[in-house]
């Protein structure tokens, strides 16, 4: 019950869940706090998968954390670029 309790308190949505089942994240109670505590999204998870990576939970909240959006992925790979999810971090922190 104190799981159910702490999922509720912190606004935890059965999407954010299905989505990251679907994503195939290892994906504890705790897990799924944190990302919606991090802003994470079902339709950002959706769109990072389907830009070709496959985070875990904590990375998508790093990505989350540091700015990197969708958009700004797509803009990455249409250079001819494809970094790893700690190198797409470390480009936005460093401004590229």
């Amino acid at each position: 019950i104190e799981t159910l309790v702490q999922l509720r308190e912190h606004d935890v949505q059965p999407a954010l869940v299905l989505a990251a089942k679907n994503a195939k994240i290892a994906l504890r109670a705790e897990d799924a706090v944190r990302l919606a505590d991090h802003g994470i999204t079902p339709t950002y998870i959706a769109d990072v998968q389907a830009l070709g990576y496959h985070p875990s939970a904590e990375q998508y909240i790093r990505l989350a954390d540091h700015g990197v959006t969708t958009a700004w992925i797509r803009q990455v790979q249409e250079a001819g670029l494809k970094p790893s999810v700690d190198d797409l971090v470390r480009m936005r922190d460093a401004g590229v």
